[in-house]
């Protein structure tokens, strides 16, 4: 009888982590849609290295590359100029964040666009 309630509490407790499973996939799914749809360029860099790993809709469109050539690139080269970057990368380093830190962004076809940068250091 012991062995029977062991196993209704084990199918139970699998049952639950399923719901669970699904909805942790549900939000995950809900969060992509969101970065993926939001009207403001999103880029998502690694810190240690700083490179691309993922850009928004908004991104491709207004600077021109696609997902795929941004992808692993270094986010330098879409500074204007080295200075502009390696003071945003010494303010997050030292805050973990920036506001409103003003910077030229290069689109593919060369063009600059003067941009309002806000970002977060995650872990």
């Amino acid at each position: 009888m012991e062995e029977k309630e062991n196993i209704k509490r084990m199918e139970q407790k699998i049952r639950d982590l399923e719901i669970l499973a699904n909805e942790y996939k549900s939000r995950l799914e809900d969060y992509k849609q969101n970065f993926l749809l939001t009207p403001d360029p999103v880029f998502i860099t690694s810190v240690i290295r700083f490179s691309i790993i993922d850009i928004n809709n908004s991104m491709e469109e207004m600077f021109g590359y696609s997902r795929a050539e941004m992808l692993h690139q270094s986010l330098m080269p879409l500074f204007r100029n080295a200075s502009e970057f390696e003071t945003l990368i010494t303010t997050i380093s030292e805050r973990t964040y920036v506001r409103d830190f003003e910077a030229g962004l290069k689109r593919k076809n060369g063009d600059c666009v003067d941009c309002s940068i806000n970002a977060n250091l995650y872990s």
